[in-house]
């Protein structure tokens, strides 16, 4: 949706402009929310770098209606299923902490658009993230 990447873009650009690193905050939430998974982080700082910049570029990529993040998606998921047995609700928190994080970096320039526009393509991500951890992974390797 193009005007969905627009908005996103604005809201992007508004917390570029007020200096915000959106890793820091997000995984302060993520941590507090899910302690567990701090231990999970073998080089925190570079993984929760690489974690904020690859969920923002398939959100991204979704709204501009780039194919690749389906695709991208199964294999994070399978690549994820070496730490363990990680729930569809705490992909689902994550992305709904990104979005609070967002809201909370632009302030006052977060406008509705904005929150719908981030809304509709982590719902979309989450959709694929849902697919892929219900997949039969086992099965698929010995079919």
């Amino acid at each position: 949706m193009p005007d969905d990447a627009d908005a996103m873009e604005a809201s992007l650009i508004a917390i570029a402009d007020r200096g915000v690193d959106l890793r820091t905050p997000l995984f302060e939430r993520f941590f507090a929310a899910l302690p567990d998974q701090r231990a999970l982080f073998i080089n925190e700082e570079a993984a929760s770098r690489r974690m904020t910049e690859e969920t923002l570029a398939m959100l991204f990529a979704l709204a501009r209606g780039e194919t690749w993040v389906d695709g991208h998606m199964a294999s994070f998921v399978d690549n994820h299923r070496n730490y363990g047995d990680i729930a569809f609700a705490d992909y689902a928190a994550f992305l709904n902490m990104v979005l609070e994080t967002l809201a909370e970096a632009a302030g006052s320039a977060w406008t509705f658009e904005m929150d719908a526009a981030w809304t509709r393509q982590a719902n979309v991500l989450k959709d694929s993230i849902a697919r892929w951890s219900a997949y039969d992974w086992r099965a698929a390797a010995h079919a």
